[in-house]
């Protein structure tokens, strides 16, 4: 099963406990600095379950509590991501009000149901974007060796439109630090 890795946090003031659910290790693209073994294992149900009973029970109460959604590429698992909400909302623990909930992703997949369901969850979401399109497409590339600059442009448009804000994070590396 895919992991669960927590953050440290304080246990006081206004910074969350920080809990990160790998959902899938699977991702569409090869980026050739990704530090992700990619492989087809996707986190179970019962495991994310299980997760969500862990944060609870070690979370201290007055806590506030930040689940992040990470991978691979998790929105590759759209259908588990709307479960483990589910059972979120479902878990006798869960308060809206205590709870925060964030989602990385490379950009490459995105529609009109998936930012309703991260806006009606309220979602923060990350989109993964080197930068230039000739910086974006020198090292995030699909799988088949496909321009990513294009469809992830897109994905912030669209994304910022629904969801604003959206957060970006930027990989550089020795061949494209020069473009920052």
């Amino acid at each position: 099963d895919v992991s669960l890795l927590k953050s440290p946090g304080s246990d006081s003031g206004d910074r969350p406990r920080r809990y990160t659910l790998c959902t899938t290790f699977r991702c569409n693209l090869s980026c050739s600095y990704c530090y992700v073994s990619k492989n087809p294992s996707t986190m179970s149900l019962e495991t994310a379950g299980k997760s969500l009973d862990f944060i609870f029970h070690h979370a201290p109460p007055e806590s506030r509590i930040e689940i992040g959604f990470f991978g691979g590429e998790p929105l590759l698992e759209f259908s588990l991501l709307q479960r483990i909400c589910r059972l979120l909302v479902d878990h006798p623990q869960y308060d809206p009000g205590r709870v925060s909930l964030t989602l990385t992703t490379n950009g490459t997949i995105f529609s009109a149901e998936i930012a309703d369901f991260l806006k009606s969850h309220r979602f923060k979401v990350c989109v993964s974007c080197d930068g230039l399109p000739q910086v974006q497409n020198l090292m995030r590339r699909t799988t088949d060796g496909k321009d990513t600059a294009e469809t992830v442009a897109g994905t912030l448009v669209a994304a910022q439109q629904a969801l604003s804000p959206v957060l970006v994070n930027a990989v550089f590396h020795p061949q494209t630090f020069h473009f920052l």
